[in-house]
């Protein structure tokens, strides 16, 4: 340390000035002068490494602080985020469940078939049209009566997803799959019947007169989406569904132009 190293000089510097004197008064003041002054570099040196330890223990103690505000602000960083992101996971949830909620499904059919029925166009421009509805067979929409024209919502291939079926006085006419980007999936012919099963099969009955009726049976491919012949009798799972009162496609709302 820096004391020893000064005491050490001053006592060599003492012994050597006491030996050149051999004791004389002058060499003893000089001594004694000598030790005084090394004491006060001593106490001086002693006092100085006290104050850096301080300024240490204060510095460490404004870096401890420091680093206290830093992980305060953080942390107040941190929790703002979270609650900025909550609010706009709540915020995308409530606007997606208004959009569902204010929306009809299958709505661009609908409005479809509302458009024609309310069209006035004669019978011939309507037949263009035959590929898309059944109902053209059975005259519509000038030789059925409209008010029976219906529509319901039900889950007939087992997936979970409710299909769009057309009815005429509760018998399924169209029927349409994978709303938002709807697939007209199946018709029943004109003076057919439908039996439509909870587990995606139809059985299509045609009466061929003295004959009695023909079969065919469909299963719903989820890959087209679509209603499609299976080649071979099926056993479905279950009664044949029935359909209830539907809305009106009288009621449905249209754009204003």
């Amino acid at each position: 340390m820096k004391i020893d190293t000064c005491y050490k000089a001053a006592v060599f510097l003492i012994a050597g000035i006491l030996f050149a004197g051999c004791g004389s008064s002058s060499s003893d003041d000089l001594a004694d002068k000598l030790r005084e002054n090394v004491e006060l570099a001593k106490e001086q040196d002693i006092s100085d490494e006290k104050d850096s330890e301080d300024i240490s223990e204060e510095t460490a103690a404004e870096d401890g602080s420091s680093k206290q505000d830093e992980d305060n602000d953080a942390g107040t960083a941190e929790e703002l985020t979270e609650d900025t992101s909550e609010e706009t996971e709540n915020e995308d949830v409530e606007d997606a469940s208004e959009t569902e909620e204010g929306s009809e499904p299958y709505g661009d059919v609908l409005r479809w078939y509302k458009t024609l029925q309310d069209s006035g166009k004669s019978w011939e421009e309507m037949e263009q049209y035959a590929s898309q509805t059944e109902l053209i067979q059975h005259g519509w929409p000038f030789g059925t009566d409209n008010t029976e024209i219906r529509y319901v919502y039900q889950d007939i291939t087992g997936d979970g997803y409710d299909e769009l079926i057309i009815t005429y006085y509760n018998d399924p006419v169209d029927i349409y799959t994978n709303d938002g980007d709807a697939i007209h999936a199946y018709s029943v012919p004109y003076r057919a019947i439908a039996e439509i099963y909870p587990d995606g099969i139809i059985m299509e009955g045609l009466s061929i007169g003295t004959k009695g009726w023909s079969r065919t049976w469909y299963r719903y491919n989820d890959r087209t989406c679509m209603f499609e012949p299976s080649g071979e009798e099926l056993q479905p799972e279950g009664e044949a569904m029935t359909f209830a009162d539907g809305k009106k496609i009288a009621d449905v709302d249209l754009p204003d132009d």
